[in-house]
């Protein structure tokens, strides 16, 4: 897969155009393959985790969770 065009126009033979290679294109595609074909989700979505704390405490959080 080289690159995948940011749109595409609406009415036959749909051209590309916009931007030419758009890195979200590839990976979204890559995304849905990995998560809905293979049905594989990423471990840090399967476990509760805070993700607006302080610096510090997310830092505490996971030293003691690695203890």
């Amino acid at each position: 897969m080289s690159h995948i065009s940011e749109i595409f126009e609406g009415d036959a033979p749909h051209r590309p155009c916009g931007c030419i290679a758009q890195a979200w294109s590839v990976a979204e595609l890559l995304r849905a393959t990995v998560e809905d074909i293979y049905g594989i989700r990423p471990v840090a979505l399967s476990q509760p985790e805070t993700m607006l704390a302080p610096m510090s405490e997310a830092l505490e959080h996971r030293a003691v969770a690695n203890e």
